[in-house]
C-alpha cells in the first residue's frame, strides 16, 4: 500500500466519521421538536417495518409539536402505537408533543 492509498482510505473514513456524528446530532434532545427525532421509528407497513417518512409527512408545527400525516387512513394507529414520544390524533394528523427536558427526566440535562 502506498502513502496515497492509505490517504485515500483514511480520507473516505475520517467523512464516514463526519456522517455519523452529524446524523448522531440531529437524534439529541435539546428541548425543541426536530423531525429527524422520527427518523429512526419503524412502522408495520404490510407486513414489513419501514421508517416513518416512507408512510407519512413528518412537519414542524412549533418548538414543541411534530405533525405526521400519513399518506393512508390506516397507517394512523399503527404510527401511535410506534411513537416514543405522547401523540394526539385528529383524524388526518397525528401531532407529537416533545416533553420538556427537566432535571428528573433528563439526568444531568437542566430545564429550558
Amino acid at each position: 500500500m502506498t502513502i496515497a492509498d492509505i490517504k485515500k482510505t483514511m480520507e473516505s473514513k475520517m467523512d464516514q466519521s463526519i456522517q455519523a456524528f452529524g446524523h448522531g446530532l440531529t437524534k439529541i434532545r435539546t428541548g425543541r421538536a426536530n423531525p429527524g427525532l422520527l427518523d429512526s421509528v419503524q412502522v408495520d407497513y404490510y407486513g414489513s417495518m419501514v421508517p416513518i417518512s416512507q408512510v407519512a409527512n413528518v412537519s414542524l408545527l412549533d418548538a414543541r409539536t411534530l405533525s405526521v400525516q400519513p399518506w393512508e387512513k390506516p397507517m394512523g394507529a399503527k404510527i401511535e402505537i410506534s411513537s416514543p414520544f405522547p401523540n394526539s390524533d385528529y383524524g388526518t394528523e397525528i401531532l407529537f408533543s416533545i416533553p420538556l427536558i427537566h432535571i428528573q427526566n433528563g439526568g444531568a440535562e437542566v430545564s429550558s
